[in-house]
């Protein structure tokens, strides 16, 4: 559709290795910025990216290695979670706001923050250095 594509924690180690199937090749040289060496992770991050398809490129993230595969394939941003605790992920450890300023911090891509928030909650995040909220239930609570 030429709006882009959101790419799950999963597919970042896949999208930065050189040995790859022929269809995640494919999908990746489609949104990758041209004439960056990503299996060698010299692939900068660029504002405005020269990719053969047209959209943003973004990636779900949770820890600062993921940030750091997201930089080097060349995302316009990523989303960070959990920061709260989540319906969807009872289990997973939350970030809390401190977790998520820290490795927000230190990542050269705009981040927003995810995970168990609510509407209201883009001023906090903007306090931890996020560039806005990312959810679902907050927004649309019947889903």
């Amino acid at each position: 559709l030429g709006v882009g594509l959101h790419l799950p924690a999963r597919m970042l180690s896949a999208w930065t290795r050189d040995q790859i199937d022929n269809a995640v090749h494919e999908q990746r040289e489609a949104w990758l910025p041209r004439n960056r060496d990503v299996g060698t992770g010299n692939v900068a991050h660029a504002v405005q990216p020269d990719r053969h398809a047209r959209g943003w490129l973004a990636a779900s993230c949770h820890n600062a290695d993921e940030l750091a595969m997201a930089t080097r394939i060349g995302c316009d941003f990523a989303t960070l979670s959990p920061v709260c605790a989540t319906a969807s992920h009872p289990s997973t450890v939350p970030l809390e706001w401190h977790g998520f300023s820290e490795l927000a911090a230190h990542s050269a891509l705009p981040i927003y923050a995810l995970g168990g928030l609510e509407s209201d909650d883009e001023t906090i995040a903007r306090d931890y250095g996020a560039r806005g909220i990312a959810a679902i239930r907050a927004f649309w609570p019947s889903a």
